[in-house]
């Protein structure tokens, strides 16, 4: 499969990121899974015609703890979940939650998740007074199998 097939043949809904033509990315500016139906749709039309393709949800993770095995379910193989911080208060300033959800759920997602047998990444970003040795071993005891930061952009 070329990058140029996947252009091509993956304009569906959000932006399609490839991670070395194995594992697509689905990501949107605001978390793809407020679009369940059409991640689901998309994703089993992917696993229609590119057999083999997997598939990888980027979120802050804000919702229901049920909902890692409704995607596992159809068809989604990891999640990447934005933690950001250790503890409430860095959380809420950094992700500003606007659905009553909180950092407790975020946390809830990523045990969800790899509870369902998915592939967890769990991220942080360097912002100033983030403990990003504390939110790795966090996301480590949630059950993330991988950890990464990444710079911050105010």
């Amino acid at each position: 499969m070329t990058d140029s097939e996947l252009k091509v043949g993956l304009a569906l809904h959000g932006s399609l990121y490839v991670a070395a033509f194995a594992i697509l990315l689905y990501t949107r500016r605001a978390s793809p899974l407020l679009r369940m139906e059409s991640l689901l749709e998309t994703v089993r039309l992917v696993k229609e015609r590119r057999h083999g393709v997997g598939f990888a949800v980027s979120t802050s993770g804000l919702f229901d703890t049920g909902l890692p095995a409704a995607l596992k379910a159809g068809g989604v193989k990891g999640v990447v979940v934005a933690l950001n911080a250790r503890n409430t208060p860095p959380y809420d300033k950094l992700m500003q939650p606007t659905n009553g959800k909180g950092f407790g759920d975020g946390c809830s997602f990523v045990i969800g998740a790899a509870e369902a047998g998915m592939d967890v990444t769990c991220t942080a970003v360097e912002a100033p007074g983030v403990d990003i040795a504390a939110v790795r071993a966090l996301a480590s005891s949630l059950g993330a199998a991988t950890f990464k930061s990444r710079s911050f952009h105010p």
